[in-house]
This record gives structure tokens, sequence and C-alpha cells, in this order.
């Protein structure tokens, strides 16, 4: 989802679902719906919520 500064994936892994800012989309490739992608992760970037009850 576009959202002006930045875009918004959902991105399956696994059985689960994580969803990925990208802050800055003119830095990057702008991914499309269904394309295989790969995930690095930034131990200090990751922010974890609690799961919605």
């Amino acid at each position: 989802m576009y959202l002006g500064s930045e875009i918004e994936y959902r991105v399956r892994v696994g059985q689960g679902i994580l969803t990925v800012v990208e802050n800055d989309p003119r830095a990057s490739h702008i991914f499309r719906e269904g394309e295989t992608v790969g995930i690095d992760l930034i131990p200090e970037a990751v922010h974890l919520l609690p799961k919605h009850e």
C-alpha cells in the first residue's frame, strides 16, 4: 500500500504475515503484489507488537 513517503507491505512468511514498512520507496525497488521477495532484518529496527485478541 503506497502511503506517499512510505510503502507498507504484508509479507507471508511460513504461516504468518509480517507488516513491512519501507520509509523511502525511492531508495529501493517497489514490489508488486504476488512478487517473491527476500527479507533482511536489522535487529535495531524490528518492532514486535502484541497479538490482537
